[in-house]
């Protein structure tokens, strides 16, 4: 090392703390928008969250009611007015059954993969 290394002059020594406040600077600025941009990706998805969770409520307890009326169909009623189905009922396939089952799973696990 030269004696030019070791030693420097205030100019060029506030040069050197002028280059370094400048770059932590710049790196303060980009992990602002980083962070900025994280928060409204949270908020995205939180909001996304809540509507899954009023969806898979939705979808279940429209699932029991129709597990209980084909419970009551198949313990021998067949008309709406002898199993209590109120008036424009309707009572899901095995197929719309499973689809439903399926989209309710479907759900659960988009919401368990957010979690």
């Amino acid at each position: 090392m030269t004696e030019e290394n070791i030693y420097s002059t205030p100019q060029q020594t506030y040069q050197k703390v002028e280059r370094a406040l400048d770059e932590l600077i710049s790196r303060i600025e980009k992990a602002a928008t980083l962070i900025s941009a994280l928060r409204d990706e949270n908020r995205t998805l939180t909001k996304q969250h809540a509507k899954d969770l009023e969806t898979i409520q939705y979808l279940q307890k429209q699932l029991a009611e129709k597990e209980k009326e084909i419970e009551r169909i198949q313990a021998g009623g067949s008309s709406g007015t002898q199993t209590g189905l109120p008036d424009g009922a309707v009572i899901l396939t095995k197929e719309e059954r499973e689809e439903l089952e399926q989209r309710v799973n479907m759900l659960l696990a988009r919401i368990n993969a957010h979690l």
